[in-house]
């Protein structure tokens, strides 16, 4: 099991360690709970929306930047769901259905088989 989310452990330097030398899509090294417990699919397709970086990024192809976009993200996205409490989760729902109307989101599957929004190279860039 992964370090948690929001503890000490998970930095920029934990994850650019662990995800350097994958070749899956970042959502899937995300959703792995060998590379951090507990984000789910909403979780983290929105982590990934609000650092701009594309889903189907490989780990290894992700700049320092883009890492430290995503683990600040991750801390965002989850304090924002503890002070929500208990309707968090149709919050993150909404925020699905409204990436799913914009026009520079497609949804698309994952190896996962989960739905995520396709970010284009030009908002995915941090």
């Amino acid at each position: 099991m992964g370090p948690e989310p929001l503890g000490a452990d998970f930095s920029p330097d934990y994850l650019s360690a662990a995800i350097s030398q994958k070749s899956s899509a970042i959502k899937t090294i995300l959703l792995d709970q060998r590379v951090v417990a507990g984000l789910g699919n909403i979780y983290v397709c929105e982590i990934l929306f609000r650092a701009r970086v594309n889903p189907f990024t490989k780990g290894r192809d992700l700049t320092a930047k883009n890492i430290s976009h995503i683990v600040r993200e991750t801390h965002q996205v989850l304090a924002a769901a503890i002070a929500a409490g208990p309707r968090h989760y149709g919050i993150m729902l909404a925020l699905m259905e409204r990436m799913a109307g914009i026009r520079t989101c497609t949804l698309s599957m994952t190896a996962t088989g989960r739905t995520a929004p396709n970010v284009p190279a030009s908002r995915a860039k941090a």
